[in-house]
């Protein structure tokens, strides 16, 4: 695997040049044919990802810029992230949120993202790189919620990942899978002033190889990586997937943690009463086996089915008592 890092470290170097270094590297371990596809497979995705990236920069800048000019920060616009418990305007205008109004604009991509939550991504030098929009209609189909100004289904990079470069303080980072899910969190971590954690999204369930690198380049090996994604099937494999990944990469302490309260997702925590709980769930973080993630789904499901009777024990009570008043 040392083979396999020291390729990595060359994509920091101009690709077209590091091919031929990472070649003469590569001829050392011919005679184990195995080591050597599995070292070029996983490689290739990386060096691919690098070279793209560098060869749509300028075009995908220039509608980037655009877009965002277009894009608005202002107090008002953040009716729907306020309905959806965020309380604090200063704290999204921080973490690059911002909104498309249904203005039309002559670029007809950037149509695209009218009525739109926008999330800003930058990589880690603070450059804009894409921009996630969330719908905020409820007419629209589950496909149409959520628009990427990239096309690759799998991000290359982390939303607000670039803020915790080279702070030394981090010994634990938080991967959510939505933008919103990141910024539950972040709230809640701020507002008790846990300045050692960070709170990255992933944009989805299933991390690239390129992710997994960002992640070695930016963090070191000791830190715990807590993976919050949701509470479903994919967030499931996600969550399994992820951690062989981060164990393959040198992370060594990887966990999870299910949201409170018997929610799917962070972002579906939207009063205070639940947000209170956020910093607890995140201190009391489980170390990542099938065995240990199942065993959470078993007793979450008991939790839920304790407190459903509960509450139909109280309904049962409370219209017996209101009975008795009506016949008194």
């Amino acid at each position: 695997m040392q083979l396999y890092f020291n390729l990595i470290d060359l994509i920091d170097e101009n690709p077209s040049t590091s091919i031929n270094k990472a070649y003469n590297i590569l001829k050392q371990k011919r005679n184990n044919m195995n080591e050597f596809k599995k070292i070029i497979r996983v490689w290739e995705i990386e060096v691919a990802l690098k070279m793209e990236e560098e060869i749509s920069k300028q075009s995908r800048n220039k509608n980037l810029k655009n877009l965002n000019k277009s894009l608005s920060r202002d107090n008002t616009d953040y009716f729907y992230l306020k309905e959806e418990g965020f309380h604090y305007t200063d704290f999204l205008a921080r973490n690059d949120v911002a909104f498309k109004d249904d203005k039309k604009h002559e670029i007809s991509e950037i149509n695209k993202f009218i009525n739109r939550i926008c999330y800003i991504i930058r990589n880690i030098e603070g450059d804009i790189v894409g921009i996630q929009g969330r719908s905020v209609l409820s007419n629209i189909t589950k496909k149409e919620k959520v628009m990427n100004t990239w096309d690759s289904k799998s991000g290359t990079h982390f939303y607000l990942l670039h803020q915790f470069v080279n702070n030394k303080k981090i010994n634990k980072v938080i991967i959510t899978e939505g933008p919103k899910d990141a910024l539950r969190i972040k709230e809640s971590v701020e507002k008790n002033n846990l300045n050692n954690i960070a709170i990255i999204s992933s944009l989805g369930c299933f991390m690239s190889q390129a992710q997994f690198y960002l992640l070695s380049k930016v963090f070191n090996k000791k830190v715990e990586i807590c993976l919050a994604f949701d509470v479903d099937d994919n967030g499931k494999k996600g969550t399994i997937h992820a951690a062989k990944r981060l164990k393959e990469r040198g992370f060594e302490n990887i966990t999870f943690v299910f949201p409170p309260c018997f929610r799917d997702d962070w972002g579906e925590l939207t009063t205070r009463k639940e947000q209170d709980q956020i910093v607890d769930s995140i201190k009391n973080t489980i170390k990542v086996t099938m065995e240990n993630y199942e065993n959470e789904e078993d007793k979450r499901g008991e939790q839920r089915n304790k407190e459903i009777l509960d509450r139909i024990r109280q309904d049962i009570r409370k219209a017996f008592l209101v009975n008795i008043h009506r016949n008194k």
